[in-house]
Protein backbone atom coordinates (compact mmCIF):
# COMPACT_ATOMS: atom_id res chain seq x y z
CA UNK A 1 0.00 0.00 0.00
CA UNK A 2 1.25 3.52 -0.73
CA UNK A 3 1.68 5.62 2.41
CA UNK A 4 0.59 9.25 1.89
CA UNK A 5 0.94 12.32 4.07
CA UNK A 6 -1.24 15.41 3.78
CA UNK A 7 -0.79 18.61 5.76
CA UNK A 8 -3.28 21.47 5.65
CA UNK A 9 -4.56 24.44 7.61
CA UNK A 10 -8.28 23.65 7.28
CA UNK A 11 -10.45 20.56 6.91
CA UNK A 12 -11.62 21.72 3.47
CA UNK A 13 -8.06 22.10 2.25
CA UNK A 14 -7.11 18.71 3.71
CA UNK A 15 -10.00 16.97 1.93
CA UNK A 16 -9.07 18.47 -1.44
CA UNK A 17 -5.40 17.51 -1.05
CA UNK A 18 -6.31 14.01 0.14
CA UNK A 19 -8.63 13.40 -2.83
CA UNK A 20 -5.89 14.53 -5.22
CA UNK A 21 -3.26 12.37 -3.49
CA UNK A 22 -5.31 9.17 -3.32
CA UNK A 23 -6.57 9.61 -6.88
CA UNK A 24 -3.07 10.10 -8.28
CA UNK A 25 -1.01 7.85 -6.00
CA UNK A 26 -3.45 5.29 -4.64
CA UNK A 27 -3.47 1.73 -5.93
CA UNK A 28 -6.41 -0.14 -7.44
CA UNK A 29 -7.74 -2.43 -4.71
CA UNK A 30 -10.71 -4.77 -4.61
CA UNK A 31 -13.39 -4.22 -1.92
CA UNK A 32 -16.04 -6.40 -0.28
CA UNK A 33 -18.90 -4.25 -1.61
CA UNK A 34 -20.89 -4.97 -4.78
CA UNK A 35 -21.97 -2.82 -7.71
CA UNK A 36 -23.85 -3.46 -10.92
CA UNK A 37 -21.64 -3.71 -14.01
CA UNK A 38 -22.71 -4.95 -17.44
CA UNK A 39 -25.88 -6.46 -16.05
CA UNK A 40 -24.38 -8.37 -13.13
CA UNK A 41 -23.23 -7.70 -9.58
CA UNK A 42 -19.46 -7.64 -9.13
CA UNK A 43 -17.04 -6.59 -6.40
CA UNK A 44 -16.36 -2.89 -6.45
CA UNK A 45 -12.84 -1.56 -7.00
CA UNK A 46 -11.30 1.35 -5.15
CA UNK A 47 -8.33 3.68 -5.31
CA UNK A 48 -6.67 3.17 -1.91
CA UNK A 49 -3.72 4.20 0.24
CA UNK A 50 -2.62 4.33 3.85
CA UNK A 51 -2.80 7.99 4.85
CA UNK A 52 -1.82 10.41 7.60
CA UNK A 53 -3.67 13.74 7.41
CA UNK A 54 -2.87 16.73 9.63
CA UNK A 55 -5.20 19.73 10.08
CA UNK A 56 -3.57 22.62 11.94
CA UNK A 57 -6.62 24.86 12.55
CA UNK A 58 -9.68 22.57 12.56
CA UNK A 59 -12.27 25.26 13.38
CA UNK A 60 -11.18 27.61 10.59
CA UNK A 61 -13.28 27.85 7.43
CA UNK A 62 -13.68 26.17 5.07
CA UNK A 63 -14.58 23.24 7.28
CA UNK A 64 -16.32 21.68 4.30
CA UNK A 65 -15.07 22.10 0.75
CA UNK A 66 -17.34 23.84 -1.75
CA UNK A 67 -17.10 20.72 -3.93
CA UNK A 68 -18.04 18.30 -1.16
CA UNK A 69 -21.81 18.12 -1.64
CA UNK A 70 -22.12 14.81 0.23
CA UNK A 71 -20.33 16.16 3.30
CA UNK A 72 -22.46 19.30 3.32
CA UNK A 73 -25.65 17.26 3.08
CA UNK A 74 -24.54 15.03 5.96
CA UNK A 75 -24.17 18.05 8.25
CA UNK A 76 -27.56 19.42 7.17
CA UNK A 77 -29.03 15.97 7.71
CA UNK A 78 -28.09 15.81 11.39
CA UNK A 79 -24.88 13.80 11.38
CA UNK A 80 -23.42 15.88 14.23
CA UNK A 81 -26.33 15.01 16.52
CA UNK A 82 -26.02 11.35 15.54
CA UNK A 83 -22.41 11.31 16.77
CA UNK A 84 -22.59 13.75 19.69
CA UNK A 85 -26.10 13.25 21.07
CA UNK A 86 -26.89 9.69 19.98
CA UNK A 87 -30.02 10.51 18.00
CA UNK A 88 -29.80 7.22 16.09
CA UNK A 89 -28.73 4.87 18.88
CA UNK A 90 -32.25 3.44 18.87
CA UNK A 91 -31.42 1.71 15.57
CA UNK A 92 -28.90 -0.41 17.49
CA UNK A 93 -31.42 -1.20 20.22
CA UNK A 94 -33.92 -2.27 17.54
CA UNK A 95 -31.31 -4.50 15.88
CA UNK A 96 -31.31 -2.51 12.62
CA UNK A 97 -27.72 -1.24 12.98
CA UNK A 98 -24.69 -3.02 14.40
CA UNK A 99 -23.36 0.12 16.12
CA UNK A 100 -23.22 3.91 16.21
CA UNK A 101 -20.12 5.88 17.11
CA UNK A 102 -22.02 7.64 19.89
CA UNK A 103 -22.92 4.29 21.42
CA UNK A 104 -19.38 2.93 21.18
CA UNK A 105 -17.71 6.11 22.51
CA UNK A 106 -20.20 7.13 25.20
CA UNK A 107 -22.11 3.97 26.02
CA UNK A 108 -19.46 1.29 25.50
CA UNK A 109 -20.78 -2.04 26.78
CA UNK A 110 -18.20 -4.66 27.79
CA UNK A 111 -19.52 -8.12 28.70
CA UNK A 112 -20.73 -8.41 32.32
CA UNK A 113 -19.75 -4.79 33.12
CA UNK A 114 -21.69 -1.51 33.29
CA UNK A 115 -21.61 0.74 30.19
CA UNK A 116 -18.67 3.18 30.00
CA UNK A 117 -18.81 6.80 28.86
CA UNK A 118 -15.29 6.99 27.47
CA UNK A 119 -15.50 10.69 26.58
CA UNK A 120 -16.48 11.49 30.15
CA UNK A 121 -13.48 9.50 31.38
CA UNK A 122 -11.21 11.55 29.13
CA UNK A 123 -12.75 14.78 30.44
CA UNK A 124 -12.28 13.69 34.06
CA UNK A 125 -8.71 12.69 33.28
CA UNK A 126 -7.96 16.20 32.01
CA UNK A 127 -9.81 17.89 34.85
CA UNK A 128 -8.43 15.85 37.72
CA UNK A 129 -5.16 14.51 36.33
CA UNK A 130 -2.26 15.57 34.14
CA UNK A 131 -2.98 17.58 30.99
CA UNK A 132 0.02 15.95 29.34
CA UNK A 133 -1.26 12.40 29.97
CA UNK A 134 -0.74 9.87 27.17
CA UNK A 135 -3.47 7.57 28.53
CA UNK A 136 -6.60 9.46 27.48
CA UNK A 137 -8.24 7.46 24.73
CA UNK A 138 -11.54 5.96 23.62
CA UNK A 139 -11.93 2.78 21.55
CA UNK A 140 -14.81 1.43 19.48
CA UNK A 141 -13.75 -2.14 18.65
CA UNK A 142 -15.46 -4.96 20.53
CA UNK A 143 -13.50 -8.11 19.71
CA UNK A 144 -16.26 -10.41 21.00
CA UNK A 145 -18.71 -9.19 18.28
CA UNK A 146 -16.94 -7.09 15.65
CA UNK A 147 -14.58 -9.75 14.33
CA UNK A 148 -17.51 -11.66 12.83
CA UNK A 149 -19.66 -8.68 11.90
CA UNK A 150 -20.34 -7.76 8.26
CA UNK A 151 -20.42 -4.08 9.32
CA UNK A 152 -17.80 -3.43 12.02
CA UNK A 153 -16.86 0.15 12.94
CA UNK A 154 -14.37 1.96 10.72
CA UNK A 155 -13.24 4.29 13.51
CA UNK A 156 -11.03 2.38 15.93
CA UNK A 157 -9.64 4.84 18.45
CA UNK A 158 -9.57 8.46 19.59
CA UNK A 159 -6.57 9.83 21.47
CA UNK A 160 -6.63 13.21 23.19
CA UNK A 161 -3.76 15.12 24.75
CA UNK A 162 -2.58 18.63 25.63
CA UNK A 163 1.00 19.19 24.47
CA UNK A 164 2.50 21.11 27.36
CA UNK A 165 5.59 21.09 29.55
CA UNK A 166 3.60 22.44 32.53
CA UNK A 167 3.60 20.01 35.42
CA UNK A 168 0.29 21.47 36.60
CA UNK A 169 -2.47 23.70 35.24
CA UNK A 170 -1.31 27.30 35.51
CA UNK A 171 -3.63 30.34 35.84
CA UNK A 172 -3.57 32.66 32.87
CA UNK A 173 -2.45 29.95 30.46
CA UNK A 174 -4.14 28.91 27.21
CA UNK A 175 -3.92 25.22 26.34
CA UNK A 176 -4.64 23.51 23.02
CA UNK A 177 -6.46 20.18 23.14
CA UNK A 178 -5.13 17.94 20.37
CA UNK A 179 -7.30 15.18 18.90
CA UNK A 180 -6.06 12.18 16.92
CA UNK A 181 -8.15 9.43 15.33
CA UNK A 182 -7.30 6.00 13.91
CA UNK A 183 -9.42 4.28 11.27
CA UNK A 184 -9.14 0.79 9.76
CA UNK A 185 -11.15 1.77 6.65
CA UNK A 186 -12.32 5.13 5.30
CA UNK A 187 -14.49 6.39 2.45
CA UNK A 188 -12.64 9.55 1.43
CA UNK A 189 -14.97 11.08 -1.11
CA UNK A 190 -18.34 10.46 0.59
CA UNK A 191 -17.64 10.31 4.33
CA UNK A 192 -14.28 11.78 5.39
CA UNK A 193 -15.32 15.42 5.84
CA UNK A 194 -18.47 14.62 7.81
CA UNK A 195 -16.53 12.17 10.03
CA UNK A 196 -13.80 14.69 10.75
CA UNK A 197 -16.08 17.62 11.49
CA UNK A 198 -18.24 15.48 13.78
CA UNK A 199 -15.20 14.36 15.79
CA UNK A 200 -13.88 17.92 16.03
CA UNK A 201 -17.27 19.07 17.30
CA UNK A 202 -17.37 16.12 19.71
CA UNK A 203 -14.02 17.25 21.13
CA UNK A 204 -15.13 20.87 21.31
CA UNK A 205 -18.48 20.22 22.98
CA UNK A 206 -17.62 17.28 25.25
CA UNK A 207 -14.06 18.19 26.20
CA UNK A 208 -13.02 21.79 25.46
CA UNK A 209 -16.19 23.63 26.49
CA UNK A 210 -16.59 21.73 29.82
CA UNK A 211 -12.91 22.39 30.59
CA UNK A 212 -13.35 26.11 29.98
CA UNK A 213 -16.40 26.18 32.23
CA UNK A 214 -14.61 24.28 34.99
CA UNK A 215 -11.45 26.43 34.96
CA UNK A 216 -12.78 29.90 34.10
CA UNK A 217 -12.38 31.11 37.69
CA UNK A 218 -8.68 30.25 37.49
CA UNK A 219 -8.32 32.15 34.18
CA UNK A 220 -7.27 28.97 32.38
CA UNK A 221 -8.50 28.65 28.81
CA UNK A 222 -8.70 25.69 26.46
CA UNK A 223 -9.16 25.59 22.69
CA UNK A 224 -9.37 23.01 19.93
CA UNK A 225 -5.84 22.31 18.71
CA UNK A 226 -4.32 20.27 15.90
CA UNK A 227 -6.27 17.33 14.46
CA UNK A 228 -4.42 14.25 13.19
CA UNK A 229 -6.21 11.58 11.17
CA UNK A 230 -4.71 8.15 10.35
CA UNK A 231 -6.37 5.63 8.03
CA UNK A 232 -5.06 2.13 7.29
CA UNK A 233 -7.11 2.08 4.09
CA UNK A 234 -8.29 5.48 2.83
CA UNK A 235 -10.14 4.95 -0.41
CA UNK A 236 -12.29 6.30 -3.21
CA UNK A 237 -14.91 3.79 -4.35
CA UNK A 238 -15.37 2.89 -8.00
CA UNK A 239 -18.98 4.12 -7.83
CA UNK A 240 -17.61 7.63 -7.23
CA UNK A 241 -14.91 7.64 -9.92
CA UNK A 242 -16.95 9.73 -12.36
CA UNK A 243 -17.85 12.27 -9.68
CA UNK A 244 -14.19 12.54 -8.68
CA UNK A 245 -13.24 13.14 -12.32
CA UNK A 246 -15.84 15.93 -12.51
CA UNK A 247 -14.54 17.45 -9.27
CA UNK A 248 -10.94 17.41 -10.48
CA UNK A 249 -11.96 18.86 -13.84
CA UNK A 250 -13.71 21.73 -12.05
CA UNK A 251 -10.65 22.33 -9.88
CA UNK A 252 -8.42 22.45 -12.95
CA UNK A 253 -10.74 24.91 -14.69
CA UNK A 254 -10.78 27.22 -11.66
CA UNK A 255 -6.99 27.09 -11.44
CA UNK A 256 -6.74 27.93 -15.16
CA UNK A 257 -8.99 30.96 -14.58
CA UNK A 258 -6.63 32.10 -11.83
CA UNK A 259 -8.99 31.53 -8.92
CA UNK A 260 -7.16 31.49 -5.59
CA UNK A 261 -7.17 28.17 -3.66
CA UNK A 262 -8.99 29.74 -0.69
CA UNK A 263 -11.80 30.97 -2.93
CA UNK A 264 -12.30 27.72 -4.84
CA UNK A 265 -12.54 25.76 -1.59
CA UNK A 266 -14.89 28.09 0.27
CA UNK A 267 -18.59 27.34 0.08
CA UNK A 268 -21.39 27.52 2.63
CA UNK A 269 -19.96 27.96 6.12
CA UNK A 270 -20.14 25.17 8.68
CA UNK A 271 -22.34 27.18 11.06
CA UNK A 272 -24.86 27.92 8.29
CA UNK A 273 -25.02 24.21 7.40
CA UNK A 274 -25.67 23.34 11.04
CA UNK A 275 -28.44 25.96 11.24
CA UNK A 276 -30.03 24.62 8.07
CA UNK A 277 -30.16 21.21 9.72
CA UNK A 278 -32.04 22.63 12.71
CA UNK A 279 -34.91 24.02 10.63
Amino acid sequence: MPVLTVEAETVGEAWEKAVLSVWKQGIKKMTQYKMAKKGRMVNMLSKAATALIVVDIPLKEPRLHAGDAVGQQAIIGGYLDEIIEGTKDFYVEEGKWHYTYHQRLMNYKPPALPPIDQMDRILKGLMEGDLFSRRLQAVTWQAWVDGESANPPCLQRLWITVPTADSEKKPGRRYRVNLQSCWRSRDLFDAWSANVNALIELCRRKIVEPLNEAFQNRRIKFEVGRYVDFSNDLHIYEKDFKEVEKFLKTLKKKKTLGERPEKRRKGVSFDVLVRLGKR
